[in-house]
């Protein structure tokens, strides 16, 4: 959706206003966003390698929360708690 002319020119009122009062913050904002930090910080192969690494380690550690249980049902005798019977049929 556009913008009227009166919006524009609130706009632009503002931004002056802006200007006028802080111009250590309009020039915080003129500088915002001109550059990508994070994509000058991670190399290209650690932005692949990062999240296949996090995805392997939840996939490791979902194989050892279902070992840990299985051993904990199997030492119990392979039995659940008995239910108190409310949901039954």
């Amino acid at each position: 959706m556009a913008l009227s002319p009166s919006e524009w020119q609130i706009l632009k009122e503002l931004a002056e206003r802006t200007a006028a009062e802080d111009p250590d913050y309009v020039q915080r904002l003129a500088t915002f966003g001109s550059h990508e930090p994070c994509e000058a910080a991670v190399p290209a192969r650690g932005r692949v390698l990062v999240p296949a690494v996090a995805a392997g380690a939840l996939v490791v550690l979902g194989f050892v929360v279902t070992a840990v249980a299985v051993a904990g049902l199997e030492a119990a005798g392979g039995r659940r708690r008995a239910s108190s019977g409310r949901f039954r049929r």
